[in-house]
């Protein structure tokens, strides 16, 4: 089959195709359906759905003849089966209404744990719509075809699940309803109704606007991308083999256009293919120019494939989407394999089918270690499901680091059981003030719980015991009784075991979980010294990586563990993450809050991907960074619900199984060296390879406005030069940047983490290459505002904030006197009014800072604001003012008016102040000022920029040779006022004829113009990027 286009990666001829990749992404663009139930998923989101407006069905793939393409599961299991029980799902190429596919699905008198669902369908709520499908069994009678859907928080069909009896024939069965919700998925599975075996056939499934089924339709083509591995889940240095499978009109011909997207959103390939079909209306398309390209370039990453079809006799062009993956797979033989943790708990994988395949499918990508229970927390799990399990994921080096003993979610009232309910207590969670014998009943099931399973090691009372285990959690040495209870029966029934304290609260912030955390270990020593637990738990739910600060938050946490004495006791972050890859504002569905209410248990929208999926990405990845970073103290770090949000029945891949993989490939068997402190809203680690020696930095941006995608990411310029160096990016593919003229790389700081590679014995170097970075001269860098960090004191509620603690504004904590809220949401602070925002913002080198506010309150008020550099993150040690703004009230002043003032930008700061933190104060004691200060005080911003900066002409940056206007840029500027010198004399000191003598030969001529030559063209410019000349 011979191609028509074709643009390959890295192509060093490419301008004369730029006008042709415009007007092929034009096309592809007009074609592509990018709204759909009234939501514009391209201006929300930057994705394609799938081409829904090819056909009246809105079932994608309905008849099967693309695989399982469009057809997944659930995130979580239906119930869960021994692991015998396997292949509940096949597509049968034996059998089928129409068409030469059908799903076949496996009938027992159990449920099937993973039923098979189609994609999630966008619908009109209120509206009606009718679901129609062929279906037959192999056996007469004793065959059920159970169908059922499932939205974001409803179930639209009646009694949630609609049974249908099925037999020998092929029956068309249909279901009207009328959704409430945008989005529905819509599941089968089959289900004998006596003992033994059957199979249940599906096919031609149609959903169709109305109260009537009409005749099956489809899209013009049902398409499979293929290759060597199912789901398209290549190994690195494998053949590709890839190939495209059409299933269309009989002895029809068109043409196909496919480009393939990376990460990045760069495009790495493009070509155009004809095709005939067959009689049968097939045809099989081999791509082995993409197979060579991908294979020979040594890419790696998750590739998003684009297909334009041009079909005869069909009125337009129909376009479908694709992905690949390419990697190298882990065996969890790497050092650092249980910092990538995840769960099986409310997860689709403990159900049984398909275990060992999602198993190696978590090993390959990188993950080391899983939390909880499978199925529910504190399950009275039948000891043969269990076993089993962890049996399996020790064969695949998936390591459990724990479980709790109390379940709190189902139940009653938070419940410990055992032996199938044999040993059980309930509404524990209630019991305030238990007795000797209660928690002496509590300690022998813990005891037997251990004794029974030997298999896991690390156990603890309950979770999140603050909220969760209220009122218990609220009286101290009750709760801590029952920690200690948990501690002494575990290690009765096998002293082997560990117990934590406690198994983490919801949150790792030093004011809220770490002080939680604290109570509990200074409880229960005081109750029971003697009794020894082994670690603490936490969970880092945060919306940003890097806000609040998850290093910072994780440094305070292990600083209380010191300061209790326990230094040894490792930290297991066995929560987290949860971060959804849409971005859905009509549905509040967004990668930028992460909590359980963000849900969406559905499968993926489309096999294209918007800018969420990758920043989600990029957000674990900057997670897991930081316990790479204390990974001789923190055990774990889990994504919650991440890694469970399959795509589909195959596997195939998302750009989210790279991070895992990336880190551990890279990081795997690196320790960390340093921080490296090196710019606003950046962040730097030092790692080195264990092995080799190698140091390797990992760089990235935290903007919020560049992770919203609302800005572009900054360009900073660093001084590579007599280093061997290697840039890779966070597909782990290497990448090269530009050099401006004085052999400065610019690279932009964008939100995906950059690692650079040395050589060993160059780490020095490497950092100070970092440290010592330019930006743009005179460049002011937000440290408060508005909303960062919340400068225009938004809060829950009005009042004072020592008598209302939700009236204190998010970020501020109150020191003294009544500082007070208004309805507006400006601040009232009295003549010993006192707050602080911690900022976490690192206090950087030779910055200025500037701080400006709203101030009022009329005649006699003063209101002052500072930053301070604090040694601490939590405003103690060592403090150091950098900057203030104050404004002394007028008579003429409105007693409720601010007036915007701007303060004097402070001095640079010394060296030794970078690392502490920006403190931001208002108002203060007597003490501070030898007077009582009071007033009104809103819209605080404070920002920084280089105190000295580096400017054209200075010392750094000398005026080249020929910049006759004194640019620092030698051009066709200098050219002018060099011809106008041309032949000159006469040239003397100062100024040598405008310059142009640069001989200083009293007269213009050949020498001169032999100097300006070999200097045409160049750049001392600061500014990035240098050379740019206009």
């Amino acid at each position: 089959m011979n191609k028509i286009v074709r643009c390959k990666r890295r192509s060093v001829i490419f301008m004369a195709l730029t006008w042709l990749a415009i007007v092929f992404f034009i096309q592809m663009g007009l074609l592509a359906t990018s709204s759909s139930a009234a939501i514009d998923f391209w201006a929300n989101d930057r994705l394609r759905l799938p081409d829904y407006d090819a056909s009246e069905n809105l079932i994608l793939n309905p008849s099967f003849e693309a695989g399982f393409r469009y057809w997944g599961f659930l995130c979580y299991a239906q119930s869960i089966v021994p692991l015998q029980y396997s292949n509940f799902q096949a597509i049968d190429g034996n059998e089928a209404h129409s068409g030469s596919h059908s799903l076949r699905l496996r009938a027992l008198q159990l449920r099937d744990p993973l039923p098979v669902g189609a994609f999630p369908v966008p619908f009109e709520p209120n509206t009606n719509y009718i679901l129609s499908f062929w279906a037959k069994g192999n056996l007469a009678s004793s065959l059920n075809l159970n169908v059922w859907a499932k939205g974001r928080t409803t179930y639209p069909f009646p009694g949630s699940i609609v049974v249908f009896p099925v037999n020998e024939q092929w029956q068309r069965f249909t279901l009207p309803f009328t959704p409430q919700e945008r989005f529905i998925s819509i599941f089968f599975d089959a289900k004998k109704t006596t003992s033994g075996e059957g199979c249940v056939w599906l096919d031609d499934i149609q959903l169709e606007h109305g109260s009537a089924a009409t005749s099956f339709k489809q899209p013009p083509a049902a398409v499979q991308l293929v290759s060597a591995a199912r789901g398209n889940f290549l190994q690195f240095g494998q053949e590709p083999n890839f190939s495209i499978i059409i299933q269309s009109t009989p002895n029809a011909s068109g043409t196909v256009s496919i480009s393939v997207e990376d990460f990045f959103f760069n495009n790495v390939f493009t070509a155009t293919y004809p095709f005939t079909m067959d009689g049968t209306g097939k045809s099989t398309i081999s791509l082995a120019d993409l197979s060579s390209d991908i294979h020979n370039s040594g890419l790696r990453g998750v590739f998003i494939v684009t297909g334009v079809f041009n079909i005869d006799g069909v009125s337009r062009p129909y376009t479908d989407y694709f992905r690949f993956s390419v990697m190298d797979f882990l065996n969890n033989t790497h050092k650092n394999k249980d910092l990538f943790n995840l769960t099986y708990v409310y997860q689709l994988q403990s159900g049984g089918p398909e275990f060992a395949r999602f198993l190696e499918r978590e090993r390959a990508i990188g993950f080391g270690s899983f939390t909880y229970d499978f199925e529910k927390f504190a399950n009275d799990l039948d000891y043969g499901l269990d076993s089993e399990r962890m049996q399996m994921t020790e064969a695949y080096g998936i390591t459990c680091v724990g479980r709790p003993v109390l379940s709190l979610h189902d139940g009653i009232g938070g419940q410990i059981s055992e032996m199938d309910g044999l040993y059980k207590m309930i509404n524990i969670k209630y019991a305030t003030n238990p007795s000797s014998l209660y928690l002496a009943d509590f300690e022998s099931i813990c005891a037997i719980k251990s004794q029974n399973r030997p298999w896991n090691n690390i156990w603890w009372f309950t979770g999140e015991s603050n909220p969760g285990c209220e009122p218990l959690e609220s009286v101290p040495d009750a709760f801590a009784k029952f920690l200690l209870s948990t501690c002494r029966g575990i290690k009765q029934g096998n002293p082997q075991a560990k117990v934590l304290i406690e198994g983490g609260p919801w949150n790792l912030n030093p004011l809220y979980g770490t002080l939680w955390v604290e109570r509990y270990i200074q409880d229960t020593k005081r109750i029971d010294p003697t009794v020894q637990f082994d670690g603490a738990a936490a969970h880092h739910y945060r919306d940003f990586p890097e806000n609040p600060d998850l290093d910072s938050d994780i440094a305070v946490f292990l600083a209380m563990l010191d300061r209790n004495g326990h230094p040894d006791w490792p930290l297991y972050i066995n929560e987290g993450g949860n971060y959804c890859p849409f971005d859905i504002p009509e549905e509040g569905i967004s990668p930028y809050v992460v909590h359980s209410a963000n849900s969406w248990y559905m499968g993926p929208l489309s096999y294209h991907s918007g800018r969420s999926e990758r920043i989600s990405a990029a957000f674990s990845a900057r997670n897991w960074l930081v316990a790479l970073k204390y990974q001789d103290r923190v055990a774990c770090m889990e994504d919650f619900m991440t890694p469970s949000r399959y795509t589909d029945v195959d596997f195939t891949s998302r750009f989210y199984e790279k991070i895992p993989n990336t880190l551990g490939r890279l990081l795997g068997n690196a320790s960390f060296v340093r921080d490296i402190v090196f710019a606003p809203y950046c962040r730097g680690y030092l790692f080195r390879d264990d092995a080799t020696g190698v140091p390797i930095a990992v760089i990235w941006g935290y903007k919020e406005t560049v992770d919203r995608w609302q800005e572009s990411s900054p360009l900073y310029t660093f001084d590579f030069s007599g280093q061997n160096i290697q840039f890779i990016d966070l597909m782990e593919n290497e990448v090269n940047y530009q050099k401006n003229c004085d052999g400065r790389t610019t690279i932009p700081m964008s939100p995906f983490p950059l690692f650079i590679k040395g050589m060993p014995g160059t780490e020095e170097q490497l950092c100070n290459a970092l440290i010592n970075y330019e930006y743009g001269a005179g460049t002011a860098f937000p440290v408060m505002g508005g909303v960062l960090h919340n400068g225009s004191f938004a809060s829950d509620i009005a009042g004072f904030w020592n008598t209302a603690p939700t009236a204190i504004p998010y970020g501020w904590t109150y020191v003294a006197g009544s500082p007070y809220t208004t309805a507006t949401r400006f601040i009232q602070a009295g003549s010993t009014g006192d707050g602080v925002n911690n900022t976490g913002e690192l206090v950087l080198a030779d910055h200025s800072y500037t701080v400006s506010a709203d101030l009022g309150g009329g005649a006699g008020t003063h209101p002052w604001v500072r930053v301070y550099a604090t040694q601490n993150i939590n405003g103690t040690g060592t403090k150091v003012l950098l900057a203030s703004v104050d404004r002394l009230g007028l008579a003429t002043d409105g007693q409720y008016d601010v007036y915007h003032t701007v303060g004097v930008p402070g001095s640079g700061t010394p060296a030794n102040l970078a690392g502490y933190y920006v403190q931001v104060r208002i108002g203060g004691p007597y003490s501070d000022f030898g007077y009582y200060i009071s007033g009104n005080y809103d819209n605080i911003v404070v920002t920084s920029k280089f105190a000295s900066e580096p400017v054209c002409g200075d010392a750094g940056h000398p005026y080249p040779a020929g910049d006759l206007n004194a640019d620092c840029y030698v051009n066709f500027e200098d050219l002018d006022v060099f011809v106008g010198q041309w032949l000159a004399s006469g040239c003397v000191t100062p100024g040598w004829c405008s310059g142009a003598d640069l001989n200083q030969e009293t007269h213009v001529n050949l020498g001169d113009f032999v100097i300006f030559a070999n200097n045409w063209m160049n750049c001392t410019d600061p500014m990035p990027p240098c050379c740019c000349n206009p």
